[in-house]
């Protein structure tokens, strides 16, 4: 039988009719894997007991305080300082987090906003285990995968220019602007374009930046001299090493590479430092491996299943002990 995650939620919290009890029991002495399971899933509730069942921001309440914190400087509002206040307080309302309630329990959209008096400096963060789209002053979208970050500067953005500074992982469809070049920034890379779809990898901990273009056409830059590194036709990727910058395009399927934005997470060939490494950022876990073995390479996709249900399938795979307290996985 299939974990009924839900029943054995409204199990826990003494919710279920005599019915649900009844085929939760039933679940639960089927198998001895089943009882463990059972317990380990309750050994975990402690993790979400302090949360609250729901949660709705006073949102007028918060826009007042947020206005009375800056009253005093729009007693004089002259020129450039009056507008970077205002870009602040549209920044600072912009910040004010989404809390959903889902099923009795808590998504906190942890996608922030940021912007200074001076520079008006625009920072959007997805953190591990989320993604976000947002849609930039010139009507481009953006997803933003875990662990991702996106800069640009609120002021200059579309007037004078279409830069933005990525760390992380993202997906672009550039609006388009003869007038104006789209250009990412990434360790040291600028990839421009005019209006097209791409994929960028550029994490801090990896060695390679892939660029990925599914349409329209991309040229890549070393970011201090200016030297041409490539350009992509659609369907090929650029990988490029952050140490060297040496550039390698070779074929690709873009619809694979970005089947993230579609909530799938795709592994193809890959050991288990770095299967680790991806399903830290799916999953918003820190993985703690002991005896490593670089030699299994794993290919799989994961879509719905939860981190518990991955981990089974991994050890049918590749034997081996786990436990999954909170957010923490310790693998031997």
């Amino acid at each position: 039988m299939k974990i009924p995650y839900e029943l054995i939620a409204k199990y826990i919290r003494n919710e279920c009719s005599s019915d649900e009890i009844r085929t939760v029991e039933k679940w639960m002495n089927s198998s001895v894997e089943n009882r463990q399971t059972f317990q380990d899933l309750k050994s975990e509730w402690k993790y979400l007991e302090d949360s609250s069942p729901e949660i709705i921001p006073d949102k007028e309440k918060m826009w007042n305080a947020i206005t009375r914190r800056l009253e005093l400087s729009f007693n004089s509002p002259s020129g450039n300082n009056f507008r970077r206040r205002l870009i602040a307080v549209a920044a600072i309302a912009a910040s004010v987090a989404l809390f959903l309630s889902i099923g009795g329990t808590i998504l906190y959209q942890h996608i922030f906003t940021t912007q200074t008096f001076e520079s008006a400096l625009t920072e959007i963060h997805c953190p591990n285990g989320q993604k976000a789209q947002v849609f930039l002053p010139d009507g481009t979208s953006v997803w933003l995968n875990s662990g991702t970050s996106l800069k640009y500067d609120g002021v200059s953005f579309n007037q004078k220019d279409r830069k933005v500074e990525l760390s992380g992982e993202a997906f672009f469809e550039v609006t388009k602007n003869p007038k104006k070049k789209f250009t990412v920034n990434t360790s040291g890379i600028n990839v421009q374009v005019l209006g097209t779809s791409f994929n960028v990898s550029a994490y801090k901990e990896d060695e390679d930046v892939k660029v990925s273009l599914l349409k329209g056409s991309v040229s890549l830059f070393v970011q201090h001299s200016g030297e041409k590194l490539g350009q992509l036709s659609p369907n090929q990727m650029a990988i490029v090493d952050k140490k060297s910058m040496k550039s390698n395009i070779v074929p690709d399927d873009v619809a694979l590479t970005s089947l993230w934005i579609q909530n799938t997470l795709r592994i193809y060939n890959e050991d288990i430092l770095s299967v680790a490494k991806k399903l830290e950022r799916w999953y918003g876990v820190k993985i703690h491996i002991q005896n490593l073995d670089l030699k299994p390479h794993y290919s799989f996709v994961v879509k719905t299943e939860s981190l518990r249900e991955l981990f089974q399938l991994l050890n049918k795979i590749t034997p081996m002990k786990y436990s999954i307290e909170g957010e923490e996985v310790n693998i031997k």
